[in-house]
């Protein structure tokens, strides 16, 4: 795997190119540079899935409203979009 698939940013790249040019003891530096890295994510990936939720709730309800049945969301202020 390429470096660049870790989505690293290049700061903690270096970083951890730097570190691993001491050799293998500093692993566990490298290590919580991508524990922490993978917190990130996980953060990111958790509010992307709450985006994708949301953007597929909003598509159901467009194609509700297509297919002629009632709306869902009406009466709802914050279904207006």
């Amino acid at each position: 795997m390429r470096k660049t698939e870790y989505n690293v940013p290049v700061a903690g790249l270096k970083q951890i190119v730097n570190l691993a040019a001491e050799g293998d003891s500093t692993i566990p530096e490298r290590q919580a540079i991508l524990e922490a890295h993978k917190l990130e994510l996980q953060r990111r990936q958790e509010e992307l899935d709450r985006a994708f939720t949301a953007v597929n709730m909003k598509l159901s309800r467009y194609e509700t409203i297509l297919k002629g049945q009632p709306d869902p969301d009406a009466g709802n202020p914050m279904g207006l979009c």
